[in-house]
């Protein structure tokens, strides 16, 4: 399912009574969009927000991956990378996820696609979706949308821009 972040929580709002098993895996910007910072307030915090009170009211439960960490650590700013690091580690983690040159090629990476890239943690999220470790995926990445659906993936997922 393909839509809006401003419309997530309308859509899931109307099917939380109906949602089964929902293990929702948040892109690392929709955490930091729930998280807020400081400096700066996030455009998506809201309807982030929103969607997380959602999925828990649900009964769903929410996590990330070992690898989105790898997105912090190309942080420059010292504090900066130490702050965003304690907002993910607020959330339930899967383990590390170790991409394979088969599903490298299946969704269209290069084969030497470096892990700790973002490249390499967003085909880590799209791997999470095809081996079921997660039924939904939330993230306002344009090049994760293109993926729905093409990478064989046996979860539903769930994109927002």
């Amino acid at each position: 399912m393909v839509c809006r972040i401003r419309e997530l929580g309308e859509k899931m709002g109307s099917r939380t009574g109906q949602m089964g098993d929902l293990r929702v895996l948040m892109d690392t910007n929709i955490v930091l969009a729930i998280e807020g910072d400081e400096d700066a307030d996030h455009v998506n915090r809201q309807s982030a927000s929103n969607v997380y009170r959602l999925v828990l009211d649900a009964g769903g439960k929410i996590s990330i991956v070992e690898n989105q960490f790898d997105d912090i650590s190309r942080i420059q700013d010292r504090q900066l990378r130490d702050r965003r690091r304690r907002q993910l580690e607020k959330y339930p983690r899967l383990g590390r996820v170790e991409l394979t040159k088969g599903f490298l090629n299946e969704a269209g990476y290069a084969a030497d696609l470096g892990a700790h890239s973002n490249d390499g943690v967003d085909a880590a999220l799209l791997l999470t979706l095809q081996r079921n470790a997660a039924t939904w995926l939330i993230t306002e990445d344009r090049k994760l949308q293109g993926f729905d659906g093409t990478v064989g993936a046996a979860a539903s997922s769930l994109f927002g821009r």
